[in-house]
């Protein structure tokens, strides 16, 4: 199966910001001739020429490492991930910029008909002299395209996981609206007690528990047992049974409100008040006790998922 290998729109926008930026620096510790207008002429058209030059290599890179790997980048890699994907990127890079500013240059300078001089010495004779004295600055150019590029990209990242959690925490806020208009409701309308809602949860022997299913805040696992904190009347309570977590979990699958946030926590998302965290894992502070709870990054699309759905 081939994968998707488009290059992300914002990943270009992104290089065509650090090549501007990067060819601007260099031109600004460069002396300009004033005094000539062809001379000025000239360093204008090579600058012009460097700026999409850089451009190129960066896009060209991009575009071989991408297809190499059938990868395209994603800004949510870890750091590592991004790092080293920049540094195979500026692998392949270098030595395309060396050989188009080399080429570019003589061209701007010296006209098109002496464009094959790039590649010769005063005797005629093939040469990477040229080549290899733009090396420095490429070699600059590829430092400074991974450093921009990691910073930009983790700025993005950390921007984007922002919006998430905003938008997470407001459906959090917007569910607990609707459960207390929903509780209002029941109690305006209320003929029976709660004791019809409750199930039983055992645990080996005679140990066993009678709750509602919606007081139960959340459920951890501890080695052969599980810890079951849950609300009695107004109080919080917890008992630990000697059951493991997959059994209460299968007791609780039919109710939407219990997400396996990690593999050692079952937790109800109504009593979620907030959610800190990164694209590397999320903290929940839950209602009613001190307790912070983790989201591992392979169950944050899961809790999302379910927390967006009011």
């Amino acid at each position: 199966m081939i994968k998707e290998t488009k290059i992300p729109i914002q990943l270009i926008i992104d290089y065509a910001i650090v090549a501007i930026v990067y060819v601007g620096v260099i031109v600004g510790v460069q002396p300009v001739y004033v005094g000539n207008y062809n001379l000025t002429t000239h360093f204008c058209i090579a600058v012009l020429a460097q700026t999409s030059l850089y451009i190129l290599m960066l896009y060209l890179g991009e575009a071989f490492v991408t297809y190499v790997l059938r990868k395209p980048f994603v800004y949510e890699d870890d750091l590592k991930k991004r790092i080293l994907h920049f540094v195979l990127c500026a692998v392949v890079e270098v030595p395309i910029m060396m050989c188009l500013i080399n080429q570019a240059n003589v061209i701007v300078w010296h006209g098109m008909e002496n464009a094959c001089n790039a590649w010769r010495d005063m005797d005629g004779a093939f040469t990477l002299n040229g080549v290899m004295r733009y090396a420095p600055q490429c070699l600059v150019g590829a430092f400074v395209s991974i450093v921009a590029m990691t910073v930009l990209c983790e700025v993005r990242r950390m921007r984007k996981a922002l919006k998430e959690l905003m938008a997470i925490n407001q459906a959090l806020e917007n569910r607990h609206e609707m459960k207390d208009d929903k509780t209002n409701d029941v109690k305006k309308n209320a003929d029976s007690s709660d004791e019809m809602g409750k199930i039983e949860i055992r645990g080996e022997g005679k140990s066993r528990l009678e709750v509602n299913p919606a007081d139960i805040i959340y459920v951890e696992a501890l080695g052969n047992y599980s810890n079951i904190a849950y609300y009695d009347d107004t109080k919080v309570n917890h008992i630990r049974l000697r059951t493991p977590l997959k059994d209460i979990e299968d007791t609780l699958a039919g109710y939407t409100f219990f997400v396996h946030t990690h593999r050692a926590f079952l937790v109800n998302i109504n009593y979620v008040t907030q959610v800190t965290g990164n694209s590397s894992g999320y903290k929940l502070e839950m209602f009613g006790v001190d307790k912070i709870l983790p989201v591992s990054k392979s169950n944050i699309d899961v809790f999302k998922d379910s927390v967006m759905l009011v």
